[in-house]
């Protein structure tokens, strides 16, 4: 996008000086040593699931190796092929959370290597849990700032703060049950939705049948 932009600007001011772009010709950090298989090079190395190995590879390229390394082994075995029975191998990394492929080491290593600082950006700019799954995200906040409280040497006052702080940006977010607790509607706002479920309300009884709902909608 950034070399999308320079290049309209470019065109735009006709700056004959100024050559084509070459960011997609430079490699970043984990460029080196990537190839499209490297995935199953962390399966067969670590015994990460396949899922997870993607998305490390997705995410560090070949700097997921570097991630693994700082996964202990966890007591739950590696699954063997379709019907078989585990193979023995240890799987490295537990999940942050059942259902995405985020696992601990990840957070260890953006304290170490990245620069993260704060709880509420792990889950968001780093994971983008919160994004994903906001619920999801509140539940993990308590390991994460164990994780991060342990690398980066909080105190527990810190670390009190980190959770705090991370629960109240975190349940900003959209989701089945948004937190609205600041949240204050003006007051003809609140006589117009009063007055809208006064409407529908036809029988009077406090609630909104299918049929009421039905008949407002029309």
């Amino acid at each position: 996008m950034a070399e999308e932009l320079i290049d309209k600007v470019v065109e735009h001011h006709k700056f004959k000086h100024a050559g084509p772009g070459i960011s997609r010709s430079i490699k970043l950090l984990g460029g080196e040593g990537y190839h499209d298989l490297l995935h199953v090079q962390l399966v067969q190395q670590f015994g990460v699931s396949d899922v997870v190995a993607q998305h490390l590879t997705h995410t560090y390229g070949a700097c997921a190796f570097a991630v693994c390394e700082l996964a202990a082994k966890t007591k739950k075995l590696s699954k063997g092929k379709a019907g078989a029975p585990t193979d023995g191998t240890h799987r490295f990394g537990q999940l942050i959370v059942d259902g995405y492929p985020y696992i601990e080491p990840e957070i260890e290593y953006a304290c170490k290597y990245e620069y993260a600082m704060t709880v509420k950006d792990m889950l968001t700019t780093r994971m983008r849990l919160a994004f994903l799954n906001r619920e999801a995200a509140l539940g993990a906040i308590p390991r994460v700032a164990d994780i991060m409280a342990e690398s980066l040497s909080w105190s527990k006052a810190e670390k009190e703060k980190q959770i705090k702080d991370a629960k109240d940006y975190v349940g900003q977010f959209g989701g089945p049950i948004a937190d609205k607790r600041s949240a204050k509607l003006r007051s003809a706002t609140f006589t117009d939705l009063h007055e809208a479920f006064a409407s529908a309300d036809a029988d009077t009884d406090g609630l909104i049948a299918s049929k009421e709902l039905e008949k407002a909608a029309l």
